[in-house]
C-alpha cells in the first residue's frame, strides 16, 4: 500500500469539506455493528463523536476490536 498523508481531524471538525479526502481520526471504539459487508464503527475522541464505515478485508479485523479500545483510523 502506498504511502498517503492524512489530514488529521477531530470530531467536532468533521463536516462537508472531508468528503472525498484522506483524513486521519484518533479515538476510541464506542460500538461496532456490521450489516452484510458494510461495518459501521462509531468512535469519540475528546471533542465528540464520528462514525466510520468498513468494507472488504478489513471488516473481518474490525470485528474483533474490543469497545473502548483506542484506533487510529485514516481513510477516505
Amino acid at each position: 500500500m502506498p504511502q498517503i498523508l492524512c489530514k488529521r481531524v477531530f470530531a467536532s471538525s468533521l463536516d462537508e469539506k472531508q468528503i472525498g479526502q484522506y483524513i486521519t481520526f484518533a479515538g476510541w471504539i464506542v460500538d461496532i455493528s456490521h450489516i452484510g459487508k458494510i461495518g459501521f464503527l462509531k468512535m469519540r475522541d475528546m471533542t465528540g463523536l464520528a462514525q466510520g464505515i468498513a468494507t472488504g478485508s478489513i471488516l473481518d479485523k474490525i470485528k474483533e476490536i474490543p469497545r473502548q479500545s483506542s484506533v487510529t483510523v485514516c481513510g477516505i
